[in-house]
């Protein structure tokens, strides 16, 4: 049987998931969190009780799809340009190369760097965290994003304890502070947040979808982003 590609997958997964935007009209955050739930609300549905490969096939493009538009919906409603929303390499000679998942440029520099993860373990949060911060500590990183950039990580599920989210996060404090960057944002927000559409740890019997989403995530992930570039378009951010 002929594989599907990543870009296919993409395609057929935006012609069920994303609405008519010629028919939407949004004004303030409340509509983008609005849009959003609908949109996670289809996700949830089609994928509850889909297993092994036809769920991380399904999870990839549809989680993609959310955090993007998320990022577009909330600059619409700011009335931001964007640039363009990619996964390129941030490259350097001697240094290894740097991305997250998306990359959103507005004049010409990196103001959000999001990462899309169906499901978050320990492993994979020690190495994001430690991407994030050779990002803020690397020349190439430094020179292409913004000095207040922020970076959500968007997931289904996770399965990481407290006690290692805080040793993450003391790390990368300790690590900034040393080298005399702030490890949160000048207007005092973490850097990085987690934000589990699920609500829940994920449980190995089952998706991540059969108990339905959380609206207290929804609403925290949006209002992140949200702040964030309302601050950027207020020019009070440090660029």
């Amino acid at each position: 049987m002929k594989s599907i590609s990543k870009k296919t997958r993409r395609e057929e997964a935006e012609k069920w998931m994303l609405p008519d935007y010629s028919n939407i009209i949004l004004k303030n955050e409340k509509d983008v969190i609005f849009e959003f739930e609908k949109m996670v609300k289809k996700v949830f549905e089609a994928g509850a009780g889909l297993r092994g490969t036809p769920l991380k096939v399904f999870t990839g493009p549809t989680l993609e799809i959310l955090g993007e538009n998320a990022l577009k919906m909330v600059c619409t409603v700011l009335n931001i340009k964007i640039d363009s929303i990619d996964q390129k390499y941030l490259k350097h000679e001697d240094f290894d190369n740097l991305r997250l998942d998306d990359h959103l440029y507005v004049n010409g520099k990196i103001v959000i760097m999001q990462e899309d993860r169906a499901w978050i373990d320990k492993p994979f949060s020690s190495l994001k965290w430690s991407v994030i911060q050779d990002i803020l500590l690397l020349p190439h990183g430094k020179k292409a994003t913004i000095k207040d950039i922020i970076f959500p990580l968007l997931c289904y599920s996770y399965d990481v304890s407290d006690k290692t989210l805080k040793t993450r996060n003391e790390i990368f404090e300790l690590t900034l502070n040393s080298q005399n960057i702030n490890p949160k944002t000048s207007y005092g927000e973490n850097r990085i947040r987690l934000f589990n559409l699920s609500g829940q740890k994920r449980n190995s019997k089952k998706d991540y979808f059969s108990k339905g989403y959380s609206i207290d995530e929804i609403k925290m992930y949006i209002n992140y982003i949200y702040n964030h570039m309302k601050m950027y378009k207020t020019n009070k951010l440090l660029k």
